[in-house]
């Protein structure tokens, strides 16, 4: 397979954006979700298939992190290729407080669709962020918030979904875009 490297100098929402570069302008947000501390590669909406996953604002997954039980997914614009986790609501002391540092640990999922002009190869800058899929096909992200990773991914012309999963302790800053390769 094809590995791409890429050398990050600055963060990716200080980049210069071009037509070359896609990113996604509307997200909903949903978290954070409870995953034990080492348990973070296990799908927090197992058993449900994130591959085909479609929410829509409003939609709610159980998590014992929030009041009541749920979080709800919820709509936000994106940010240049900034994807805005924070998590209203949460008292994260009291999780703390009772669970210690375990009780910190959660993942959180951003859904959204983009829209690619040319078709060809991107590269994936997805700091901050464990895993993605795009189009119900995973790929692998960069869990760091600064790094070199940027996996490469084929797109045809058109409308295309993703979602992303970031894990930690607690809100996370995370980038996502595709940067054209063979333009």
């Amino acid at each position: 397979g094809l590995m791409v490297l890429t050398a990050l100098g600055q963060v990716p929402s200080e980049a210069v954006s071009s037509p070359d570069t896609l990113t996604v302008p509307h997200w909903l947000i949903a978290g954070p979700l409870p995953i034990g501390s080492r348990e973070g590669l296990v799908d927090p909406i197992w058993p449900q298939d994130p591959a085909s996953l479609v929410p829509s604002a409003g939609d709610s997954l159980e998590s014992m992190m929030a009041a009541g039980g749920w979080v709800h997914w919820r709509a936000t614009a994106g940010e240049k290729d900034k994807v805005p986790f924070a998590y209203d609501g949460i008292d994260w002391d009291a999780l703390s407080d009772q669970w210690g540092g375990a009780g910190l640990m959660c993942a959180g999922l951003a859904w959204g669709t983009f829209e690619v002009r040319e078709p060809g190869a991107y590269r994936i800058e997805a700091l901050g962020i464990g895993s993605l899929y795009i189009d119900g096909r995973r790929h692998v992200g960069n869990p760091y918030p600064r790094g070199a990773f940027a996996p490469p991914v084929r797109l045809r012309a058109g409308r295309h979904r993703v979602l992303l999963r970031v894990s930690g302790l607690g809100p996370r800053e995370s980038y996502f875009r595709l940067v054209r390769m063979d333009g």
